[in-house]
């Protein structure tokens, strides 16, 4: 009985942390703005803008402690990435973000990309 209460109590806080972490983040560097959509079905969207072309992305994320991980899915509609304005579709593969109150931090050869922090709206 002890043993089920324990388990009980860690998924709760798994949930807790998961929802705590979905969102809408977004951040700048120079002329350039990220936006990603962490949805609370495990999805995600991904937008980087420039003037033009812009990035696009969608897929699947998941939390493995205070990393957020990022997996993109095939792109959905090719066809669509060629009409005006013209997108490229950017794939995440095990891209990892550090989760931090209500920001994301991009991680690259397990470093923190501290420049280019995201913050939750």
């Amino acid at each position: 009985m002890k043993f089920l209460l324990v388990i009980s109590l860690f998924f709760l806080s798994f949930i807790s942390d998961f929802s705590e972490v979905c969102g809408n983040y977004y951040g700048e560097k120079e002329d350039y703005a990220t936006e990603i959509r962490l949805y609370d079905d495990s999805t995600f969207r991904y937008t980087g803008k420039r003037e033009f072309p812009f990035e696009v992305s969608q897929g699947n994320w998941t939390l493995k402690g205070d990393t957020v991980v990022l997996n993109s899915v095939p792109c959905p509609d090719p066809e669509a990435l060629t009409h005006v304005p013209v997108r490229t579709y950017v794939l995440f593969t095990e891209t990892k973000y550090f989760y931090k109150k209500n920001s994301i931090t991009p991680v690259s050869k397990n470093k923190l990309l501290k420049g280019e922090v995201l913050q939750k709206e």
